[in-house]
């Protein structure tokens, strides 16, 4: 993903954040560096997954997010 700055966006596993029903697995999220490697910074702080990042047109950084929930997957939910 490429930021209106300049720099790189994209996901990784590298916080010490686990997925809480995934065992050993880590939680990817959000992360910026510039285009020659340095400047790493991280974007989001969830201990969920956060993926699939795209650029809007402003600017901003829409992505989703896999939340654990004790609900069902078989039966409807209202997203609000």
């Amino acid at each position: 993903l490429y930021l209106p700055d300049g720099r790189i966006g994209f996901t990784s596993d590298r916080s010490e954040h686990f997925v809480m029903c995934g065992g050993d697995r880590h939680s990817p999220n959000l992360y910026a560096i510039s285009a020659d490697g340095s400047g790493l910074r991280r974007l989001s702080f969830n201990v969920f997954n956060d993926y699939t990042p795209s650029m809007l047109p402003d600017g901003r950084i829409l992505y989703g997010r896999w939340e654990y929930n004790e609900r069902s997957v078989t039966s409807l939910h209202n997203p609000f």
